[in-house]
C-alpha cells in the first residue's frame, strides 16, 4: 500500500513538471515570435505563472507593467491597471479576457488538458504585429 502511495505521489509530481516545462515552452516561442528578441522583461498577475516563468533563464520578471515588453493578464481586474499606451503587447490566459479586452492581442490557455491559442487579426494589425507562419492559424478575424 505504501509503494502504491509513494508510486501515485511521485506520478502527480513528474506530471506537474512536464505541465510547467510544456507550459514555459510554448511561452517562450510565443515571446520569441511576437518580441523579436531572446530575452523579456514580463509582467504577470498570475502567482503561479510567476512561478513558472520564474524557472526561465529568458524571462525577467517585472514588478510595475509599464517596465515589460509583455503582460500576461489572468485576472480581469488587473485590465484596469495595464498601460494602454506603449510598447508592451498584452495576453490572456483566459479565453474571456482576450474576448472582454480590446487590448489584449491574443490568449494561451489550457481546456481540457489541452494547450489553446488564439489571436484576433485585426488588434495584431493595429500594433503592427506579424505572426509566424506557425502560428498564423490560430489567428481570428473576430471572437
Amino acid at each position: 500500500m505504501k509503494k502504491l502511495l509513494i508510486f501515485c505521489i511521485l506520478s502527480c509530481w513528474h506530471l506537474h513538471a512536464l505541465e510547467v516545462r510544456s507550459t514555459l515552452k510554448i511561452y517562450h516561442e510565443l515571446f520569441t515570435s511576437l518580441l523579436h528578441t531572446s530575452h523579456y522583461r514580463i509582467y504577470t498577475d498570475d502567482k503561479s505563472l510567476y512561478t513558472v516563468f520564474s524557472k526561465s533563464s529568458k524571462i525577467s520578471l517585472v514588478q510595475n507593467p509599464s517596465s515589460a515588453d509583455a503582460l500576461v493578464i489572468s485576472k480581469r481586474s488587473s485590465l484596469k491597471h495595464i498601460p494602454h499606451t506603449g510598447n508592451a503587447i498584452v495576453l490572456a490566459t483566459t479565453y474571456n479576457l482576450l474576448h472582454h479586452s480590446k487590448y489584449v492581442i491574443g490568449a494561451f490557455y489550457w481546456r481540457k488538458g489541452r494547450a489553446q491559442i488564439l489571436f484576433v487579426k485585426k488588434r495584431l494589425l493595429h500594433l503592427g504585429i506579424s505572426l509566424p507562419g506557425k502560428y498564423r492559424k490560430y489567428t481570428v478575424d473576430a471572437l
